[in-house]
């Protein structure tokens, strides 16, 4: 080797030094930036969502706030605890067959199951509403008041009925619905 081409080979090396330092300063800037704008993100977000979804929250009842009314005006009444033998089976099971008759009031209140107050619609001022309990070939009849302001048709499931309009009578009235103050009776047979 001659000292020109090794004194070549030396300044190509050098050459490729600084380029590759050069390209190892833009990833790391190219990083450093990524990193900044991620972070910046992140933060812009939390607040979006903490402020946007904070403000509207009312942790603590305002006693000099108005109460909410209905479209007539008249104050709600708070929603009721639902009983806890709501949701125990009362050991009907091998009972012979017999009628059972439930009586639903159907009202507007003022409830808040989630933490916020709203006006919830609700049956016999329950929610969630009371439990129908059943056996097979029993005879059921629900009685159904309405008290809303509005037309209201009412429907459940689970029950295994002969759907012929004799049994299901509001199968027939379910676009129109019952208009405030109305008495609804239905009668089902349980198969």
């Amino acid at each position: 080797m001659s000292r020109d081409s090794h004194g070549e080979l030396v300044v190509l090396n050098e050459k490729a030094a600084a380029a590759k330092a050069h390209a190892t300063g833009g990833r790391r800037r190219a990083l450093l930036y990524g990193a900044i704008a991620a972070l910046l993100l992140i933060v812009a977000l939390a607040l979006g969502l903490g402020l946007g979804l904070g403000l509207g929250l009312k942790h603590h009842h305002d006693s000099t706030a108005p109460a909410s009314t209905n479209s007539s005006g008249q104050s709600l009444p708070s929603l009721q605890p639902t009983p806890q033998n709501n949701f125990v089976l009362d050991g009907l099971a091998g009972q012979p067959p017999q009628t059972r008759s439930y009586d639903f009031v159907i009202s507007q209140v003022l409830g808040a199951p989630d933490g916020v107050s709203k006006p919830m619609l609700v049956v016999n001022g329950m929610y969630p509403g009371p439990t129908i309990e059943v056996n097979q070939g029993d005879r059921i009849v629900v009685n159904v008041t309405n008290l809303l302001e509005n037309r209201t048709t009412i429907h459940w499931h689970g029950l295994v009925r002969h759907f012929d309009w004799r049994c299901d009578p509001w199968r027939r009235r379910r676009r129109l619905g019952f208009a405030r103050g109305y008495n609804a009776q239905s009668t089902s047979s349980i198969y």
